[in-house]
């Protein structure tokens, strides 16, 4: 019952580490399918970046972006991606520009996370800075620029006073030096970072930064653009933006001119990517429930070992026990013989020494007596001595005839022929135990048969060229449901008989590894057959 108890235990155990395993690759599945998503929002991020930029450097030029320039700007940006749409609203949320495919969420769904993922696209909010002179209300076409001769005193102020926080002491001067109208090489650009205060930009901004400003000269503009865009870059400082209050983002709006840039992207890449990770997911599960299966068909396994290893201890303590009373009763038999002789001989000295009839006929009765109690005796002794044959070539045919003349006379009183057939074939065998055989198979047979009756021993060679021993008789036969039970101990019919000859020759037979059947035959015979007797030289 414990053992059953830890068996049950050891499946559970599987069982919770398969699941185990499954809930683990759920859950890897879905941070992976977050980092696919994250990536997305990353791309509409620098989307709206890029786009604040293209603005900063159309301003740079010297005049305010028309609408006609921007819808251009945005057309080049769509064509260039995969982009289905893109969409900016002013302070007001009205909308300045638009262009792809018209929006295809509810504005209010974009409030709360602003963002909103459906079947095939996702839909992005970010807030974007065009600086302080970027007119909401007047429309994008409608701010005029100074002349470009003109001195540019509110940017340099605005510029001295937003850099005080982030630059190096010498970092205005580093980028007032990069000012000369040249195009910012790697050189350039790694001179303009160091300008900045450790931390201001980590390497994924510069990565961003330097893909945006590459190649292109730097100006005033420009750089009041990255500050702002630097204070906006992080996810976190979004969010932080979006949870201030009216007031603070009225305030900012002032200052920085925040527009809102929505940004639809298809969501192809974070399918394929789930695809791809949830197909490795279930190769995991499946090598894992395979694991586990194995495991337990392993334990199943050993279970059933451990259980037959059992056994077989017990079978041989159970040997080992019947073997010592075999001895035991081998050494009573033969202590048994030794005063049954004694009583034998003193029967027959009272036989020989007496004249009186009674006293002589009682002498003769005692001295039957002894003989077949030590005849039985005898037999029990070939019952529980163990069978070792000891294999040579035997000549059947001169085993049988032995038999025969040894019978002879029990075969006269019950007025039986014995015959034999077949060819003079050479067995390996014990010729002991196979005359032993041989001798108690006849010998119940002439127990049997009537008067008159026949007993035909039949040698043959199978097509497996082994041979095949047939003991046939005229008698009654053998009942189906006995032709088992006739082979074990002591199981008689006879009021003679002992009920071990017919063992003896089931042990003789498993002893050679051979078989042994009852059978009837067609012409009513009764046959003993015992196959699998090896030939010489096969």
């Amino acid at each position: 019952m414990k053992k059953n108890r830890l068996s049950r235990h050891s499946y559970l155990i599987l069982i919770f580490l398969w699941g185990g395993i499954c809930l683990w690759q759920y859950y890897e599945h879905r941070e992976v399918v977050e980092f696919a998503r994250s990536e997305l929002r990353n791309k509409a991020k620098d989307i709206s970046e890029a786009v604040s930029v293209v603005i900063r450097s159309q301003r740079a030029g010297g005049s305010e972006p028309n609408q006609e320039r921007l819808n251009r700007a945005l057309q080049e940006l769509v064509s260039s991606t995969d982009l289905e749409s893109v969409m900016l609203l002013n302070s007001s949320g009205q909308v300045r520009a638009m262009l792809g495919t018209p929006l295809k969420v509810n504005m209010d769904k974009l409030a709360g996370k602003h963002e909103y993922w459906g079947n095939d696209f996702a839909t992005f909010t970010n807030l974007v800075a065009l600086g302080d002179s970027y007119q909401d209300d007047a429309g994008i076409d409608a701010a005029a620029s100074p002349p470009p001769h003109a001195p540019r005193r509110n940017q340099l102020r605005n510029f001295r006073r937003i850099q005080q926080h982030i630059l190096r002491d010498d970092g205005q001067e580093k980028i007032i030096a990069l000012m000369d109208g040249k195009a910012l090489d790697e050189e350039r650009l790694n001179t303009f970072f160091s300008a900045f205060k450790p931390g201001v930009i980590n390497e994924k901004e510069k990565q961003r930064l330097k893909r945006l400003l590459i190649n292109k000269p730097l100006t005033i503009q420009t750089t009041s653009g990255v500050i702002q865009l630097l204070n906006m870059a992080d996810q976190r400082k979004n969010e932080r933006l979006h949870q201030m209050s009216r007031k603070k983002i009225s305030e900012l709006i002032k200052q920085r001119g925040i527009h809102s840039f929505i940004v639809t992207l298809p969501i192809a890449s974070v399918k394929e990517a789930s695809r791809k990770d949830i197909n490795v997911r279930i190769i995991v599960i499946l090598i894992a429930l395979t694991a586990c299966g194995a495991l337990a068909a392993a334990l199943r396994i050993a279970e059933k070992s451990f259980a037959l290893q059992l056994r077989l201890v017990h079978a041989q303590d159970a040997a080992e026990y019947l073997k010592d009373q075999n001895m035991a009763a081998a050494g009573l038999v033969h202590e048994t013989k030794n005063p049954l002789n004694i009583i034998r001989g003193l029967a027959q000295m009272i036989q020989r020494g007496t004249s009186d009839e009674d006293t002589a006929g009682t002498a003769v009765q005692i001295i039957e007596e002894v003989d077949r109690v030590t005849g039985r005796l005898n037999q029990f002794l070939d019952y529980s001595k163990p069978r070792q044959p000891s294999l040579s070539p035997v000549k059947l045919k001169d085993i049988v005839e032995d038999v025969f003349r040894l019978l002879e006379h029990d075969s006269s009183e019950k007025n039986a022929k014995m015959m034999f057939s077949g060819s003079e074939l050479i067995a390996i065998a014990d010729r002991e135990m196979l005359r032993q055989l041989l001798f108690n198979l006849i010998l119940n047979a002439l127990g049997v048969v009537d008067g008159g009756g026949v007993i035909h021993v039949v040698l043959a060679q199978n097509p497996d060229h082994t041979l095949a021993l047939d003991v046939r008789d005229t008698g009654p036969g053998v009942p189906p449901e006995l032709r088992e039970e006739i082979f074990r101990p002591y199981y008689t019919t006879s009021a003679q008989g002992t009920g071990l000859g017919l063992t003896v020759v089931k042990q003789i037979v498993i002893a050679h590894d051979w078989n042994i059947e009852v059978i009837d035959s067609d012409a009513g015979e009764n046959i003993f057959r015992v196959t699998g007797i090896k030939q010489q030289g096969n």
